[in-house]
């Protein structure tokens, strides 16, 4: 058999109780019912003396503080129950070694009492996992999976089989004091469960009867000093007595004294009356109270008169005389010298606190009278309440952690990995087992091994860490695109010890998003240079506001597209009749929810034009408005021609106002400079409200890029780089923020020495917006073109060596236009139109192609 590896199963203070789970390891199933109830049986006693061993353990831990009397008193116990050769407890030193302190043995050449052991094997692979409140249990040394230097180790003990318990003290339990050790040595031996457990129990109370002892020493050592240091006595009192209920064991000691020497009644009656704990004396008969101190009289709010009319059933919550009588029968039949419980006291005034109650029968001359000691653990109780509700929420944040589809990981703020969620190894490949205690470099690619550096140096500081994209590898190598999102980790006094950060991968986010910039580029050229006026408006009771409109609508218009957007009809000169005319065919479609096609004459002050309309419902928008898309074609010859050269010619005029750019001049030997009208004017400036000055320069450049382009000047100045081009961002006189395309070149004298700079600066910021609004408007640009009625198709002509066109590549079609043509979309979309549809040679597309040729002088398709 090899090692097994055993978890805590019960909290402190159960009964080591028979399972229905242990049972098949006792009852065979070939066996008879008679012999399987004496299994039954001898299971059930076993079980009985190990809540024996128990029980007595934690009722002699609280009688007695002698710790070498309890440790010896328990392996005997234990080595009698298990009927193994050896037991033992082994202590720890500082250094992990330790020696064998107790022991009980069938045979004194098994003793190895106070044997020094060094064992580093076991310090290297046990340590750990006992630190953690793993157990281990060997059935056969000779074949467990031990290694090989341990394994020699337990053979020179002379072990066959072996159980391991550790024992664990400190206030909160989790110190590794010792081990407590069952050795079989004779032969090998299979550990049962209810061994294994009840061995459990007995290391939990053995620790707390440790830490009792450790909590004596403190005591007593405070006492000392506290008798030189009298102004701070009563501090060191009460936190002895939230800390320590052993210390009621002294005062029932001193009042024991007092009984018996009445010659220290006085010193000892101040020292009660003084005490925080409440102290009574009541008569064993009667059970009136004839002693209470002040402390109990402060805690319940009664007269000292008051109390010796009454009985300890009074001031204890839902206990009834036959409750208390039942409670003390084991101090008056003599079973017991002393009890101790908790209980609930209630106070004069109704309210309840609750207590950790010392209570024995003792004689004071002729008569017997209860002595009692009562701390009021509400402190206790209440941090009790608050760990339990502490562990309840590390539980809960735990399991969201753990079931998150983010990988969540910790770090130290040295950089290595302590804690590793589900999602973290599905995401990097790793088990929590390979990578926890790793630097997290293992998983950044060398060129961002610098990055973490700076996050954890930003964490350290207390610097904020936004949330940033970037690249991790993957245990096989691959790159992982992922979304950080790094935290600082707090200790208990607020210092930053260490970080987490959340990674989520955006793999298929960054294919999406590439895919779309392709379709975006297809739909916004479509969109863009398409003679069809499209655009998405709202309507309200009596008006229509343009949402987006592309260049076809704002040529239309006589305006752009942006002056259009956020605009009512009204506002830029349409007539009330025809708003009124599109408002009813509009309001059709969102009833009908479907597209509304009709034509009407466009009249306006200069001109009078066809209009044929598609307009289609396609949803409610973000103020509640009908929102709508529209297709709209001048089907006028005439106005089509006078639309299309107004249209050329507003482009012109919009080329030629944004080429109009603005220049500076830098004299390098006289360090002058010099900032044309129209570089100022971009900033909102008149040309005599700044001066040309660096200083000037440096006021309205934002810092970042100031640095950037000081340090691209002198790389191209000293030949680093071959062109001088940079977007900038300046601050314009209205507090908003400008983007420049900043482009310079530089003269050299004869000896290679550059002596001016020229630079030009254009306002790029619209378009920068445009770009921003095309990512935006995308959606709205979809939803138009599968809800026209009209076949829409893009292609991409095709040409020979001679310039020839042969043929047309298929870019988009909308659904009106598959219908059309019987195919659907994907048998279309990169398709040459011949192959699609042959006819086409000597029609549609095909004349369109001859008339094209002849119009541009080139020879005819076909």
């Amino acid at each position: 058999m090899g090692s097994i590896e055993v978890s805590r199963v019960r909290k402190k203070g159960q009964g080591v109780g028979c399972v229905a789970m242990d049972f098949p390891n006792v009852l065979p199933t070939n066996r008879s019912p008679t012999e399987s109830c004496n299994a039954c049986d001898r299971s059930f006693q076993s079980c009985m003396s190990w809540d024996h061993v128990v029980s007595s353990l934690a009722l002699r831990i609280r009688q007695s503080l002698d710790l070498d009397l309890l440790l010896q008193t328990m392996v005997d116990q234990v080595h009698q129950l298990l009927g193994c050769d050896r037991v033992v407890i082994y202590r720890f030193n500082p250094d992990w070694n330790g020696r064998v302190v107790v022991e009980a043995t069938s045979d004194p050449q098994w003793s190895i009492l106070e044997s020094i052991i060094h064992d580093p094997c076991f310090q290297s692979s046990w340590i750990i996992p006992h630190q953690k409140k793993h157990y281990f249990a060997v059935e056969d040394v000779a074949t467990a999976d031990l290694t090989p230097c341990h394994a020699d180790f337990l053979t020179s003990l002379e072990v066959k089989a072996n159980l391991v318990i550790p024992i664990l003290a400190g206030e909160t339990g989790d110190t590794l004091w010792g081990l407590l050790i069952a050795h079989h040595c004779q032969a090998t031996r299979s550990w049962q469960a209810l061994e294994i457990e009840g061995l459990q129990l007995i290391a939990d109370e053995v620790g707390i009867a440790i830490h009792q002892a450790s909590l004596v020493e403190q005591l007593q050592a405070a006492k000392a000093e506290l008798e030189a240091k009298v102004a701070e006595r009563t501090h060191e009192l009460e936190q002895a007595n939230t800390k320590l209920a052993q210390v009621n064991e002294k005062l029932i000691e001193k009042v024991r004294q007092r009984l018996r020497v009445e010659a220290e009644r006085t010193r000892l009656t101040k020292a009660l009356e003084a005490s925080l704990n409440e102290i009574y004396l009541f008569n064993a008969d009667t059970l009136l109270f004839e002693y209470v101190n002040q402390g109990a009289l402060k805690n319940l709010g009664y007269t000292l008169s008051q109390m010796q009319q009454i009985t300890p059933v009074h001031i204890k919550l839902n206990l009834s005389a036959a409750d208390f009588e039942a409670l003390v029968a084991p101090l008056r039949q003599g079973t017991t010298t002393k009890l101790n419980f908790e209980a609930v006291h209630q106070r004069a005034d109704g309210s309840c606190y609750p207590v950790d109650v010392h209570l024995q029968l003792t004689q004071e001359g002729d008569r017997s009278v209860f002595l009692s000691v009562v701390l009021d653990i509400s402190d206790r109780k209440q941090l009790e309440d608050e760990r339990r509700q502490e562990q309840a929420q590390l539980r809960r944040l735990a399991t969201i952690v753990e079931s998150s589809q983010d990988a969540i990981i910790s770090k130290t703020l040295a950089g290595i990995i302590t804690s590793w969620n589900r999602a973290a190894g599905t995401l990097f490949g790793y088990t929590a087992a390979e990578i926890i205690g790793q630097p997290i470099t293992t998983i950044i690619p060398a060129d961002h091994q610098g990055e973490a550096q700076q996050i954890l140096a930003r964490i350290h500081q207390g610097q904020p860490v936004e949330t940033y994209e970037t690249q991790r590898r993957h245990k096989n190598g691959q790159l992982v695109d992922v979304s950080i999102t790094v935290s600082p980790i707090y200790n208990e006094v607020g210092e930053i010890v260490g970080a987490s950060k959340i990674a989520r991968d955006i793999s298929a986010q960054r294919q999406v998003q590439k895919a779309l910039q392709v379709q975006t580029a297809i739909l916004s050229s479509f969109y863009n240079s398409s003679p069809l006026m499209m655009g998405v408006v709202e309507l309200s009771e009596n008006d229509i506001l343009h949402i987006s409109d592309n260049q076809a609508t704002a040529d239309f218009f006589h305006t752009t597209p942006d002056l259009l957007q956020g605009c009512w009809a009204s506002e830029f000169g349409v007539p009330i009749e025809t708003t009124q005319q599109w408002l009813k065919h509009y309001r059709t479609s969102q009833t009908q929810q479907q597209p509304v096609r009709f034509d009407y004459i466009h009249r306006t002050d200069v001109d009078t034009t066809w209009i044929s309309v598609t307009v289609s419902f396609i949803g409610m928008g973000e103020q509640q408005r009908p929102r709508f898309s529209y297709v709209a074609e001048d089907i006028s010859d005439r106005k089509q021609a006078e639309l299309e050269l107004k249209s050329a010619k507003d482009q012109l005029e919009l080329v030629l106002q944004a080429s109009s750019e603005g220049f500076w001049d830098w004299d390098l030997l006289t360090n002058e400079i010099y900032f044309s009208p129209r570089w100022k004017e971009m900033l909102g400036y008149a040309d005599h409200e700044l001066d040309n000055s660096f200083a000037m320069w440096e006021s309205v450049i934002l810092e970042d890029d100031r640095l950037a382009a000081q340090q691209l000047i002198e790389a191209y100045n000293s030949g680093q780089v071959d062109n001088f081009v940079a977007i900038q961002r300046f601050h314009h006189k209205t507090g908003s923020t400008i983007q420049v395309l900043s482009r310079a070149i530089h003269l050299k004298n004869d000896q290679g020495q550059v002596t001016r700079m020229v630079g030009s600066h254009l306002n790029i910021t619209t378009t920068i917006h445009i770009q921003e609004s095309l990512r935006s408007s995308e959606m709205q640009l979809s939803g138009i073109l599968n809800s026209a009625l009209d076949g829409i198709m893009a292609f991409r002509s095709i040409r020979d060596d001679h310039g020839q066109i042969i043929d047309f590549e298929w870019l988009l079609s909308n659904p009106t236009a598959c219908q059309l043509v019987h195919k659907r979309v994907e048998d279309l979309i990169g398709q040459r139109l011949l192959d699609v549809l042959p006819d086409n040679r000597t029609n549609g597309l095909c004349l369109a192609a001859s008339w094209f040729s002849s119009f541009s002088g080139r020879k005819r398709f076909c």
